[in-house]
């Protein structure tokens, strides 16, 4: 049997440890694969075992992010299964609940909604804190407006801003009130968008990093609704230019057509956007040696 101190010289710190994770969070925000697989390798190997043993989904939720950034859409839902599978496995039911909220994302990006909804299922069950119930909200809002059952997709939207609000998660409470009028604009409910409007606007504004982007889609539903209050001529009522180019910018191409079409501007500038969103498909990455360890290819 090896003496303890001999292990221990040949164990990496614990600040090591942390470090590599720190490295491994900035690899997915920045989208660097090489880095994360770099990373992930040193991490799931024998010096890390001693810290990294029982957090093998979270890595897995981590790569699976990294995937669906690379609009690698399919092996993100496998990995994000095979993560859940494991945090299952490891009796980390916070971690279950993150991990199929994530998942449920990539289904309604595939169009499976009947499996989306069964994850929903799944995560009403096991979801108790407060802070996940919120996202169950705005996840149950997402599933209805996909199904286009409008007025219970804005009864959950409205239940996920109010509670993210009161919990001053001001980011996710502007997402989910931009969510929250764009149903409403969906519906040409005027009355029902003036209603949240300026409680969204302010939440928005209180967003601590960069919130132009949630300005920028909330000044453009609000000129789509003054259009249609007072039916503008075609010539009024284009919108901007360089506000749909920041649109598309953000990955609002869908929402820019359908504001488009529904103020009777359905030529140009949409076509050419129509043609860009076909090119979209879903990318393949090579698979890692250290997912192997983990999960099937």
């Amino acid at each position: 049997m090896e003496r303890w101190d001999t292990v221990q010289k040949r164990t990496p710190s614990k600040g090591a440890y942390l470090e590599h994770i720190f490295v491994l969070r900035a690899a997915v925000e920045t989208k660097d694969v090489a880095l994360f697989n770099d990373v992930a390798l040193r991490l799931t190997s024998a010096e890390y075992a001693v810290y990294f043993r029982g957090s093998e989904h979270k890595l897995l939720n981590n790569w699976a992010i990294l995937l669906r950034h690379q609009n690698a859409f399919e092996q993100s839902r496998r990995a994000y299964e095979c993560a859940k599978d494991i945090a299952f496995a490891n009796e980390d039911t916070e971690q279950v609940v993150k991990i199929a909220l994530n998942l449920h994302s990539i289904l309604l990006k595939q169009g499976k909604l009947d499996e989306a909804k069964e994850v929903l299922r799944e995560v009403e069950i096991l979801s108790k804190e407060t802070a996940y119930s919120t996202r169950l909200s705005h996840k149950l809002g997402m599933y209805y407006q996909a199904e286009k059952d409008y007025e219970r997709a804005s009864e959950f939207y409205q239940q996920a801003f109010v509670r993210f609000s009161l919990a001053h998660d001001f980011e996710r409470a502007a997402i989910s009130g931009l969510n929250l009028l764009h149903v409403q604009l969906v519906q040409r409910n005027r009355v029902g968008f003036w209603r949240y409007a300026q409680s969204v606007k302010e939440i928005i504004q209180q967003v601590p990093r960069n919130n132009s982007q949630y300005l920028l889609h909330f000044s453009v539903m609000q000129k789509i609704v003054e259009v249609m209050a007072f039916e503008f001529s075609k010539e009024r009522a284009n919108l901007p230019e360089h506000w749909q180019e920041m649109m598309f910018k953000y990955g609002l191409n869908e929402e820019v057509e359908l504001y488009r079409a529904m103020i009777g501007l359905t030529s140009g500038y949409v076509q050419q956007t129509s043609n860009t969103k076909r090119q979209v498909r879903n990318e393949v990455l090579p698979t890692p040696s250290w997912y192997l360890n983990y999960c099937q290819q």
